[in-house]
């Protein structure tokens, strides 16, 4: 992106930046917009990777197609 920033309005570059995200709710004749934050890992400890025993590509259970399934 850095090459193409140029031909940006400096709005749309403000949009293209971080910040606390947005919750969009709908409901039937209403929207409304909140602002969101991640929960943070505060003393808790990520392991990375899958848990024992996910099943992945054709085995993968219905609801969660991929590409390659």
């Amino acid at each position: 992106m850095k090459s193409r920033e140029h031909r940006l309005t400096p709005e749309e570059c403000h949009c293209n930046g971080f910040g606390t995200g947005t919750k969009f709710i709908f409901s039937p004749g209403e929207s409304t917009m909140e602002s969101f934050n991640l929960p943070t890992l505060d003393g808790l400890h990520l392991i990375p990777g899958l848990c024992e025993g996910v099943c992945l590509g054709a085995k993968a259970l219905a609801g969660f197609p991929l590409w390659h399934n």
